[in-house]
């Protein structure tokens, strides 16, 4: 039978063109193939095109990112389908199936964020502000001096040889910025590279004026978001050749000039992540009343490019959980999940923590995990729980550990208000029970406010407890650690430990490819003191 007729046997479509090249699609994992007839195939997706049009997206918006009342009568339709449909009918008598018309109600609890801490004022009292309280406003109250703040004493700005006006006009609001959070800087050498537009000239002229003693570079590049050919190649230099802190800003950004104060204010927070100081801490944490480390890891994997997998690790070592040390490890197989190499780099956590503790190792250790499937937890998180405790053993310690699954990939939706208003849930609400698995110690919270849409709850479950606290601790500790990310001015979805070790294997993945290896990051990167360097 020919392709054409099965088309039409099968499916009733008439293929049109009898002499066209058919596609082949190839399973990596089993050598499969399978022919598909490029006349009936569709696009799918969006383009560029699509994506700057204002209307579409806006309307688009409306259907992908529903509201909870429209979402419950939506999910009311189809179980009235369910109830009427005599075929739907007949499947639920034979599975004893009924479904209920609104949902379940639950008991849940809503923990506070607390206080978010910046730089001392004149008097020498620390400002704060309620991060609930000030939640619409904490964009702008972020922007005055930070907690901790390392004087600027050797940094530069580099930019292309058609970029100088925007250098000038950078170099100026970053001025004024740095007034305003009372920063201490001594002025930044200006470095002009010819040949702005190829990368071996950015990296010759880095070379040309880079020194050990270096805390960061601004690298002003051209090219628009996405399109910038330059950023991997010299990012990967600055990653293995040269380890100092660098942050990349688009000269269509600067030229704009739209919101350009604000963007400075971020880019100056960012710069100090990055050179080891700290933007702002959230109070009260808890479990911290011992030295306690909380760690956060992921695993970077993108086969369909044939990239190989990136381990990455954050450990912080201070008791607001606010620097991080972090290493990294590219997997020898691609796609490879299992950390075979945790060990290693717990062992160099743990020291870290000890060299910035003056000589004491941490009594807890929190461990956050992400991106194993509830399949996969036996064959994963089980065997790095082992290594975590062989790390601390092979110290001889008896520092305690919890590990932590996390899963953002949840079809859980929940709803708060009543039948008839119901609205999203209010950030820090935490659900632990009816909707969690019996057998097993985990919970649900939203931690973020959802603009537009559905808020999207994260499930925590915790493997391993050789801590022994009761659960509000972990569930407030996590909320209130979603407060700490540096790249944004509120909560993300996930503890900031987490979301670090992603920037950072993706960093690194990234700049992997097909007969391409990987950047292993200098190892200076991992000697001095720990910074944020890859935000």
């Amino acid at each position: 039978m020919s392709y054409k007729e099965y088309y039409k046997t099968r499916y009733n479509e008439e293929v049109k063109e009898p002499n066209q090249p058919l596609l082949i699609h190839k399973d990596r994992r089993t050598g499969a193939e399978i022919a598909l007839i490029p006349e009936l195939c569709q696009v799918t997706g969006l383009t560029d095109a699509m994506r700057a049009d204002f209307r579409l997206m806006k309307d688009l918006a409306e259907i992908v990112h529903t509201n909870a009342d429209r979402k419950v009568a939506e999910c009311r339709n189809l179980l009235e389908i369910f109830n009427t449909n005599p075929k739907c009918q007949e499947k639920q008598k034979l599975w004893h199936l009924k479904f209920k018309e609104n949902p379940a109600q639950l008991k849940g609890f809503k923990y506070q964020a607390g206080k978010m801490v910046m730089g001392a004022k004149g008097s020498g009292d620390r400002n704060a502000f309620d991060i609930e309280a000030s939640a619409r406003d904490i964009d702008r109250k972020i922007q005055d001096k930070m907690f901790e703040q390392p004087a600027l004493k050797t940094w530069g700005i580099f930019h292309g040889d058609r970029d100088a006006q925007i250098a000038k006009q950078f170099t100026s609001t970053m001025e004024q910025v740095l007034q305003q959070f009372g920063y201490e800087s001594a002025q930044p050498e200006i470095f002009q590279v010819k040949g702005g537009m190829n990368a071996t000239a950015w990296t010759k002229e880095l070379k040309a004026k880079l020194n050990p003693n270096v805390q960061a570079v601004v690298l002003l590049m051209p090219g628009a978001k996405g399109k910038n050919t330059l950023y991997d190649d010299v990012k990967r230099f600055l990653l293995t050749e040269f380890p100092v802190p660098s942050q990349v800003v688009l000269c269509n950004t600067i030229a704009k000039g739209k919101n350009l104060r604000s963007i400075v204010n971020k880019i100056l927070i960012q710069i100090n992540a990055k050179i080891g100081g700290i933007p702002w801490t959230v109070d009260n944490l808890p479990f911290m009343d011992k030295p306690t480390m909380v760690c956060g890891m992921d695993v970077f994997h993108n086969t369909a490019l044939g990239k190989k997998s990136v381990l990455a690790l954050t450990a912080s070592v201070n008791n607001s959980a606010t620097k991080y040390f972090s290493t990294s490890v590219i997997q020898t197989e691609l796609g490879q999940e299992a950390a075979l190499s945790l060990q290693e780099g717990m062992t160099k956590s743990l020291e870290a923590f000890k060299k910035a503790n003056n000589g004491t190792y941490p009594a807890r250790i929190i461990f956050y995990r992400d991106g194993v499937g509830e399949g996969q937890v036996a064959g994963i998180c089980q065997p790095e729980v082992a290594q975590i405790q062989a790390a601390v053993a092979k110290l001889g310690l008896s520092t305690q550990l919890m590990y932590v699954n996390v899963c953002k990939r949840v079809n859980t939706r929940i709803f708060g208000g009543d039948v008839g208003a119901f609205k999203n849930p209010m950030p820090g609400t935490v659900i632990d029970s009816a909707i969690t698995d019996r057998d097993a110690y985990e919970f649900y919270l939203v931690s973020t406010a959802a603009k537009q849409g559905l808020a999207s709850p994260t499930r925590y479950t915790v493997i391993h407890d050789g801590i022994g606290e009761s659960p509000d601790k972990i569930e407030l500790l996590t909320y209130k650690l979603c407060y700490t990310y540096y790249n944004v001015s509120g909560s993300i979805k996930e503890p900031a430990a987490i979301r670090y070790a992603h920037r950072l294997a993706a960093l690194i993945g990234e700049r992997g490819g097909k007969g391409k290896e990987p950047p292993q990051p200098h190892a200076d990167f991992e000697v001095k003191d720990p910074t944020l360097y890859f935000i």
